[in-house]
Protein backbone atom coordinates (compact mmCIF):
# COMPACT_ATOMS: atom_id res chain seq x y z
CA UNK A 1 0.00 0.00 0.00
CA UNK A 2 1.38 3.42 -0.96
CA UNK A 3 2.47 5.46 2.06
CA UNK A 4 1.94 8.65 0.07
CA UNK A 5 -1.68 7.93 -0.91
CA UNK A 6 -2.81 6.13 2.22
CA UNK A 7 -5.64 8.20 3.70
CA UNK A 8 -5.64 10.80 0.94
CA UNK A 9 -9.02 11.78 -0.51
CA UNK A 10 -8.95 11.95 -4.30
CA UNK A 11 -11.88 13.01 -6.46
CA UNK A 12 -11.97 11.41 -9.91
CA UNK A 13 -13.97 13.29 -12.55
CA UNK A 14 -15.42 10.87 -15.10
CA UNK A 15 -16.79 7.32 -14.97
CA UNK A 16 -15.68 5.91 -18.29
CA UNK A 17 -13.20 3.06 -18.55
CA UNK A 18 -10.25 5.37 -17.78
CA UNK A 19 -11.87 7.10 -14.81
CA UNK A 20 -13.12 3.88 -13.22
CA UNK A 21 -9.86 1.99 -13.71
CA UNK A 22 -7.90 4.91 -12.27
CA UNK A 23 -10.25 5.04 -9.28
CA UNK A 24 -9.61 1.33 -8.66
CA UNK A 25 -5.84 1.81 -8.93
CA UNK A 26 -5.92 4.67 -6.41
CA UNK A 27 -8.18 2.73 -4.03
CA UNK A 28 -5.85 -0.25 -4.13
CA UNK A 29 -3.00 2.12 -3.23
CA UNK A 30 -4.83 3.16 -0.05
CA UNK A 31 -6.59 6.34 -1.15
CA UNK A 32 -10.18 7.28 -0.40
CA UNK A 33 -11.88 7.95 -3.73
CA UNK A 34 -15.01 9.83 -4.75
CA UNK A 35 -16.09 9.59 -8.40
CA UNK A 36 -18.11 12.47 -9.84
CA UNK A 37 -19.57 11.90 -13.31
CA UNK A 38 -22.30 13.22 -15.55
CA UNK A 39 -22.72 9.75 -17.06
CA UNK A 40 -22.34 6.40 -15.28
CA UNK A 41 -22.40 2.74 -16.38
CA UNK A 42 -25.79 1.94 -17.83
CA UNK A 43 -26.17 5.33 -19.53
CA UNK A 44 -26.33 5.38 -23.33
CA UNK A 45 -25.82 9.12 -23.89
CA UNK A 46 -23.94 10.04 -27.06
CA UNK A 47 -21.54 12.12 -24.94
CA UNK A 48 -20.52 9.06 -22.89
CA UNK A 49 -17.74 7.52 -24.96
CA UNK A 50 -17.05 4.17 -23.33
CA UNK A 51 -20.40 2.36 -23.92
CA UNK A 52 -20.09 2.85 -27.68
CA UNK A 53 -16.66 1.25 -28.04
CA UNK A 54 -16.48 -2.03 -30.02
CA UNK A 55 -14.11 -2.96 -28.48
CA UNK A 56 -10.87 -4.86 -28.84
CA UNK A 57 -7.29 -4.43 -27.69
CA UNK A 58 -5.64 -2.50 -30.48
CA UNK A 59 -2.67 -0.21 -30.00
CA UNK A 60 -2.59 3.26 -31.51
CA UNK A 61 1.02 3.82 -30.47
CA UNK A 62 3.69 4.31 -33.11
CA UNK A 63 7.17 2.82 -32.92
CA UNK A 64 8.35 6.09 -31.32
CA UNK A 65 5.64 6.32 -28.63
CA UNK A 66 7.51 4.33 -25.97
CA UNK A 67 5.39 5.38 -23.01
CA UNK A 68 2.08 4.71 -24.78
CA UNK A 69 3.47 1.36 -25.91
CA UNK A 70 4.09 0.51 -22.27
CA UNK A 71 0.53 1.50 -21.30
CA UNK A 72 -0.97 -0.56 -24.13
CA UNK A 73 1.04 -3.70 -23.39
CA UNK A 74 0.17 -3.41 -19.71
CA UNK A 75 -3.51 -3.25 -20.67
CA UNK A 76 -3.13 -6.36 -22.84
CA UNK A 77 -1.42 -8.35 -20.07
CA UNK A 78 -3.74 -7.24 -17.26
CA UNK A 79 -6.83 -8.09 -19.31
CA UNK A 80 -5.38 -11.43 -20.36
CA UNK A 81 -4.57 -12.33 -16.77
CA UNK A 82 -8.09 -11.38 -15.68
CA UNK A 83 -9.64 -13.61 -18.35
CA UNK A 84 -7.50 -16.52 -17.19
CA UNK A 85 -8.48 -15.94 -13.56
CA UNK A 86 -12.17 -15.88 -14.47
CA UNK A 87 -11.81 -19.24 -16.16
CA UNK A 88 -9.80 -20.95 -13.44
CA UNK A 89 -10.59 -19.38 -10.05
CA UNK A 90 -13.95 -19.29 -8.34
CA UNK A 91 -13.01 -16.01 -6.64
CA UNK A 92 -13.00 -14.36 -10.06
CA UNK A 93 -16.34 -15.79 -11.19
CA UNK A 94 -17.86 -12.35 -11.85
CA UNK A 95 -17.94 -11.90 -15.60
CA UNK A 96 -15.99 -8.86 -16.66
CA UNK A 97 -17.04 -8.64 -20.30
CA UNK A 98 -13.46 -9.48 -21.31
CA UNK A 99 -12.96 -12.42 -23.67
CA UNK A 100 -9.96 -14.04 -25.33
CA UNK A 101 -10.34 -14.65 -29.07
CA UNK A 102 -8.26 -15.96 -31.92
CA UNK A 103 -7.43 -12.82 -33.90
CA UNK A 104 -6.58 -12.37 -37.57
CA UNK A 105 -5.04 -9.10 -38.74
CA UNK A 106 -4.71 -8.27 -42.44
CA UNK A 107 -2.92 -5.43 -44.21
CA UNK A 108 -4.12 -4.71 -47.74
CA UNK A 109 -0.98 -2.74 -48.69
CA UNK A 110 2.58 -2.11 -47.45
CA UNK A 111 2.72 0.07 -44.35
CA UNK A 112 5.47 1.59 -42.19
CA UNK A 113 4.13 -0.41 -39.21
CA UNK A 114 5.22 -3.64 -40.93
CA UNK A 115 8.18 -2.39 -42.97
CA UNK A 116 9.84 -5.81 -42.78
CA UNK A 117 6.67 -7.87 -42.46
CA UNK A 118 4.16 -8.36 -39.63
CA UNK A 119 6.86 -9.59 -37.23
CA UNK A 120 8.50 -6.16 -37.44
CA UNK A 121 5.46 -4.42 -35.91
CA UNK A 122 6.62 -3.07 -32.53
CA UNK A 123 3.77 -4.89 -30.73
CA UNK A 124 4.25 -8.31 -32.38
CA UNK A 125 6.70 -9.74 -29.77
CA UNK A 126 4.22 -9.01 -26.97
CA UNK A 127 1.26 -10.84 -28.51
CA UNK A 128 0.54 -14.35 -27.29
CA UNK A 129 0.62 -17.04 -29.98
CA UNK A 130 1.75 -14.55 -32.62
CA UNK A 131 2.25 -16.08 -36.06
CA UNK A 132 2.87 -14.47 -39.42
CA UNK A 133 0.66 -15.85 -42.17
CA UNK A 134 2.30 -17.38 -45.21
CA UNK A 135 1.50 -15.71 -48.55
CA UNK A 136 -0.43 -18.83 -49.59
CA UNK A 137 -2.80 -18.32 -46.61
CA UNK A 138 -3.73 -14.75 -47.51
CA UNK A 139 -7.06 -13.90 -49.15
CA UNK A 140 -7.10 -12.13 -52.50
CA UNK A 141 -6.17 -8.47 -52.24
CA UNK A 142 -4.30 -8.86 -48.94
CA UNK A 143 -0.62 -7.87 -48.72
CA UNK A 144 0.26 -9.44 -45.34
CA UNK A 145 -1.36 -11.02 -42.32
CA UNK A 146 -0.81 -12.38 -38.83
CA UNK A 147 -2.70 -14.24 -36.13
CA UNK A 148 -2.44 -13.95 -32.35
CA UNK A 149 -4.53 -14.19 -29.20
CA UNK A 150 -6.44 -10.97 -28.58
CA UNK A 151 -8.83 -9.52 -26.04
CA UNK A 152 -12.30 -8.16 -26.77
CA UNK A 153 -14.16 -5.89 -24.36
CA UNK A 154 -17.95 -5.83 -24.16
CA UNK A 155 -18.20 -2.38 -22.61
CA UNK A 156 -21.85 -2.88 -21.69
CA UNK A 157 -20.62 -5.52 -19.24
CA UNK A 158 -17.15 -4.16 -18.50
CA UNK A 159 -18.25 -0.72 -17.26
CA UNK A 160 -20.65 -2.06 -14.57
CA UNK A 161 -17.95 -4.59 -13.64
CA UNK A 162 -15.41 -1.81 -13.05
CA UNK A 163 -17.94 0.20 -11.04
CA UNK A 164 -18.73 -2.82 -8.88
CA UNK A 165 -15.00 -3.30 -8.19
CA UNK A 166 -14.64 0.36 -7.24
CA UNK A 167 -17.65 0.17 -4.93
CA UNK A 168 -16.32 -3.01 -3.34
CA UNK A 169 -13.22 -0.97 -2.48
CA UNK A 170 -15.53 1.63 -0.88
CA UNK A 171 -15.54 4.28 -3.59
CA UNK A 172 -18.35 6.85 -3.48
CA UNK A 173 -20.16 7.66 -6.74
CA UNK A 174 -21.86 11.03 -7.29
CA UNK A 175 -23.84 11.36 -10.50
CA UNK A 176 -23.69 15.05 -11.34
CA UNK A 177 -22.70 17.35 -14.20
CA UNK A 178 -20.00 19.88 -13.39
CA UNK A 179 -20.30 23.34 -14.98
CA UNK A 180 -17.86 24.46 -17.65
CA UNK A 181 -18.69 28.18 -17.68
CA UNK A 182 -16.29 28.94 -14.82
CA UNK A 183 -13.38 27.00 -16.24
CA UNK A 184 -11.64 24.17 -14.45
CA UNK A 185 -11.39 26.08 -11.17
CA UNK A 186 -15.15 26.65 -11.17
CA UNK A 187 -15.87 22.99 -11.91
CA UNK A 188 -13.58 21.87 -9.08
CA UNK A 189 -15.20 24.32 -6.67
CA UNK A 190 -18.62 22.88 -7.55
CA UNK A 191 -17.30 19.36 -7.09
CA UNK A 192 -16.02 20.27 -3.62
CA UNK A 193 -19.36 21.83 -2.67
CA UNK A 194 -21.25 18.67 -3.74
CA UNK A 195 -19.44 16.36 -1.35
CA UNK A 196 -21.25 17.10 1.96
CA UNK A 197 -24.67 16.50 0.37
CA UNK A 198 -23.56 12.96 -0.44
CA UNK A 199 -22.14 12.25 3.00
CA UNK A 200 -18.51 12.85 2.03
CA UNK A 201 -17.00 14.84 4.86
CA UNK A 202 -13.32 14.62 3.99
CA UNK A 203 -11.50 17.50 2.34
CA UNK A 204 -10.04 17.01 -1.12
CA UNK A 205 -6.33 16.28 -1.43
CA UNK A 206 -6.29 15.97 -5.23
CA UNK A 207 -8.44 15.66 -8.33
CA UNK A 208 -8.05 13.40 -11.35
CA UNK A 209 -9.52 14.79 -14.54
CA UNK A 210 -10.62 11.75 -16.56
CA UNK A 211 -13.41 13.64 -18.30
CA UNK A 212 -12.50 12.42 -21.79
CA UNK A 213 -14.02 14.48 -24.57
CA UNK A 214 -15.59 16.87 -22.04
CA UNK A 215 -12.06 18.11 -21.25
CA UNK A 216 -12.44 20.26 -24.36
CA UNK A 217 -14.83 22.54 -22.42
CA UNK A 218 -14.01 21.62 -18.83
CA UNK A 219 -10.29 22.51 -18.81
CA UNK A 220 -10.70 23.97 -21.48
CA UNK A 221 -8.35 22.16 -23.87
CA UNK A 222 -8.83 23.15 -27.50
CA UNK A 223 -6.50 20.32 -28.59
CA UNK A 224 -9.22 17.80 -27.68
CA UNK A 225 -11.50 16.83 -30.55
CA UNK A 226 -14.02 14.11 -31.36
CA UNK A 227 -13.15 11.08 -33.43
CA UNK A 228 -16.49 9.86 -34.74
CA UNK A 229 -16.95 6.11 -35.00
CA UNK A 230 -19.90 4.35 -36.61
CA UNK A 231 -20.50 0.64 -36.07
CA UNK A 232 -23.15 -1.96 -36.86
CA UNK A 233 -24.28 -4.61 -34.37
CA UNK A 234 -25.35 -7.89 -35.98
CA UNK A 235 -26.61 -11.25 -34.76
CA UNK A 236 -24.24 -14.20 -34.33
CA UNK A 237 -20.55 -14.68 -33.54
CA UNK A 238 -17.82 -15.25 -36.14
CA UNK A 239 -15.05 -17.82 -36.20
CA UNK A 240 -12.45 -15.16 -35.28
CA UNK A 241 -11.89 -11.56 -34.35
CA UNK A 242 -10.77 -10.10 -37.67
CA UNK A 243 -9.27 -6.70 -38.47
CA UNK A 244 -8.32 -5.46 -41.92
CA UNK A 245 -6.08 -2.41 -42.28
CA UNK A 246 -6.47 -0.34 -45.43
CA UNK A 247 -4.63 2.87 -46.33
CA UNK A 248 -7.93 4.73 -45.83
CA UNK A 249 -9.04 3.06 -42.60
CA UNK A 250 -9.93 -0.16 -40.78
CA UNK A 251 -12.58 -2.81 -41.14
CA UNK A 252 -13.21 -5.10 -38.20
CA UNK A 253 -15.42 -7.90 -36.95
CA UNK A 254 -15.49 -8.00 -33.13
CA UNK A 255 -17.40 -10.86 -31.47
CA UNK A 256 -19.36 -10.43 -28.23
CA UNK A 257 -19.66 -13.96 -26.96
CA UNK A 258 -21.93 -13.26 -23.98
CA UNK A 259 -24.69 -11.80 -26.15
CA UNK A 260 -23.98 -13.88 -29.30
CA UNK A 261 -23.60 -10.69 -31.31
CA UNK A 262 -20.84 -9.06 -33.35
CA UNK A 263 -19.74 -5.46 -33.83
CA UNK A 264 -18.86 -4.52 -37.42
CA UNK A 265 -16.85 -1.41 -38.15
CA UNK A 266 -15.83 1.05 -38.62
CA UNK A 267 -14.96 4.68 -39.19
CA UNK A 268 -12.47 7.17 -37.77
CA UNK A 269 -13.76 10.64 -38.63
CA UNK A 270 -11.78 13.38 -36.91
CA UNK A 271 -13.62 16.51 -35.75
CA UNK A 272 -16.98 15.14 -36.90
CA UNK A 273 -19.85 15.76 -34.46
CA UNK A 274 -22.62 14.08 -36.47
CA UNK A 275 -24.63 12.06 -33.95
CA UNK A 276 -26.94 10.32 -36.40
CA UNK A 277 -25.83 7.21 -38.34
CA UNK A 278 -24.98 7.80 -41.99
CA UNK A 279 -26.90 5.24 -44.12
CA UNK A 280 -24.20 5.25 -46.79
CA UNK A 281 -21.54 4.50 -44.17
CA UNK A 282 -23.70 1.66 -42.82
CA UNK A 283 -23.93 0.09 -46.28
CA UNK A 284 -20.17 0.48 -46.74
CA UNK A 285 -19.40 -1.21 -43.39
CA UNK A 286 -21.72 -4.13 -44.17
CA UNK A 287 -20.21 -4.69 -47.61
CA UNK A 288 -16.61 -4.48 -46.38
CA UNK A 289 -17.25 -6.93 -43.55
CA UNK A 290 -18.98 -9.62 -45.64
CA UNK A 291 -15.64 -11.02 -46.77
CA UNK A 292 -14.33 -10.98 -43.18
CA UNK A 293 -17.22 -12.96 -41.66
CA UNK A 294 -19.14 -14.81 -44.40
CA UNK A 295 -20.33 -17.33 -41.81
CA UNK A 296 -22.66 -14.65 -40.37
CA UNK A 297 -24.52 -14.07 -43.63
CA UNK A 298 -28.01 -15.44 -44.21
CA UNK A 299 -29.25 -17.30 -47.27
CA UNK A 300 -29.59 -13.96 -49.08
CA UNK A 301 -25.98 -13.07 -48.30
CA UNK A 302 -26.86 -10.39 -45.74
CA UNK A 303 -26.17 -9.75 -42.06
CA UNK A 304 -28.99 -9.74 -39.50
CA UNK A 305 -28.63 -6.12 -38.37
CA UNK A 306 -29.69 -5.34 -34.80
CA UNK A 307 -28.62 -1.69 -34.51
CA UNK A 308 -26.41 1.02 -35.97
CA UNK A 309 -24.43 3.06 -33.43
CA UNK A 310 -22.37 6.25 -33.32
CA UNK A 311 -19.85 7.24 -30.65
CA UNK A 312 -17.23 9.94 -30.15
CA UNK A 313 -13.78 8.87 -29.01
CA UNK A 314 -11.67 11.71 -27.57
CA UNK A 315 -8.73 12.59 -29.77
CA UNK A 316 -6.08 15.13 -28.88
CA UNK A 317 -3.61 17.01 -31.05
CA UNK A 318 -0.21 16.32 -29.53
CA UNK A 319 -1.25 13.03 -27.93
CA UNK A 320 -2.53 12.03 -24.48
CA UNK A 321 -2.32 14.41 -21.56
CA UNK A 322 -1.23 12.80 -18.30
CA UNK A 323 0.32 15.39 -16.01
CA UNK A 324 -0.24 17.29 -12.76
CA UNK A 325 -1.02 20.99 -12.52
CA UNK A 326 -1.89 23.18 -9.55
CA UNK A 327 -5.30 24.88 -9.71
CA UNK A 328 -6.49 27.51 -7.24
CA UNK A 329 -10.03 26.60 -6.21
CA UNK A 330 -12.62 28.97 -4.80
CA UNK A 331 -10.07 31.59 -3.80
CA UNK A 332 -8.39 29.09 -1.51
CA UNK A 333 -5.11 27.21 -1.81
CA UNK A 334 -3.93 25.47 -4.93
CA UNK A 335 -4.91 21.82 -5.30
CA UNK A 336 -3.19 19.25 -7.53
CA UNK A 337 -5.15 18.09 -10.57
CA UNK A 338 -3.81 15.11 -12.48
CA UNK A 339 -5.14 15.28 -16.02
CA UNK A 340 -5.70 11.91 -17.66
CA UNK A 341 -7.54 12.00 -20.94
CA UNK A 342 -7.14 10.70 -24.48
CA UNK A 343 -5.10 7.76 -23.34
CA UNK A 344 -5.24 4.09 -22.45
CA UNK A 345 -5.86 1.81 -19.48
CA UNK A 346 -2.14 1.59 -18.62
CA UNK A 347 -1.97 5.31 -17.82
CA UNK A 348 -3.66 4.72 -14.44
CA UNK A 349 -0.35 3.67 -12.93
CA UNK A 350 1.28 6.85 -14.20
CA UNK A 351 -1.43 8.86 -12.44
CA UNK A 352 -0.63 6.91 -9.27
CA UNK A 353 3.08 7.63 -9.62
CA UNK A 354 2.58 11.33 -10.38
CA UNK A 355 0.35 11.83 -7.35
CA UNK A 356 2.75 9.93 -5.10
CA UNK A 357 5.59 12.16 -6.27
CA UNK A 358 3.47 15.26 -5.74
CA UNK A 359 2.48 14.31 -2.19
CA UNK A 360 6.08 13.41 -1.39
CA UNK A 361 7.06 16.99 -2.25
CA UNK A 362 4.12 18.53 -0.42
CA UNK A 363 4.01 16.41 2.70
CA UNK A 364 2.06 18.08 5.48
CA UNK A 365 -0.07 20.47 3.36
CA UNK A 366 -3.62 21.38 4.38
CA UNK A 367 -6.74 20.12 2.65
CA UNK A 368 -9.41 22.16 0.90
Amino acid sequence: MSSQLNGKHIVVIGAGVIGLQTAITLLEAGATVTIIAKHVPGDKAIGYTSPWAGAQWRTHATAEDKEIQQWDIESYNVWFDWVEKEKTQAAFATKSGLEKFHSIFYWTAPDAEIASGPRSAWWAPYMRQFRELAPSALPAGVHAGATYDAITIDTGVYLPFLLSRARALRATLIEAALPTSGGLAGALATATQLLPAYGVGAGVDAFVNASGIRARELVPDSAVHPVRGQTVLVRGTPRALTTCWRPDGLSYVIPRAASATTVLGGTKEVDDWRAEPDPRTTRDILERCKVLAPELLDEKGEFDVLSVNVGFRPGRTGGPRVEVEEVRVGGGRSVPVCHEYQNSFGSAKKVLRLLEEHFEKRRGGAKL
